[in-house]
């Protein structure tokens, strides 16, 4: 399952400019970058990059509402694990 956020402002990621980023559902793998981070942002940021295989430099381009937009996103994944 798939989820794709439209941005409000392209971002420059692999030599393309994307308008949208499609977040693909997060492994265990991506929970252990939970545990690596040192703060909320910094979870996000590198979450985003895993998630929707984009290089972190590309996600710190991102306006901070779109970031918002992507962190709720990600969220989403979360909140149906907590819901079972």
């Amino acid at each position: 399952m798939a989820t794709i956020v439209k941005l409000s402002k392209a971002i420059q990621a692999h030599g393309e400019e994307l308008q949208e980023l499609s977040f693909k559902e997060p492994t265990v793998a991506h929970l252990r970058v939970l545990d690596e981070s040192k703060g909320k942002i910094d979870q996000t940021i590198r979450l985003i990059s895993a998630l929707a295989d984009i290089p972190i430099s590309s996600v710190e381009q991102m306006a901070a509402a779109d970031f918002e937009k992507c962190d709720k996103a990600i969220e989403g994944f979360f909140a149906v694990l907590g819901g079972e």
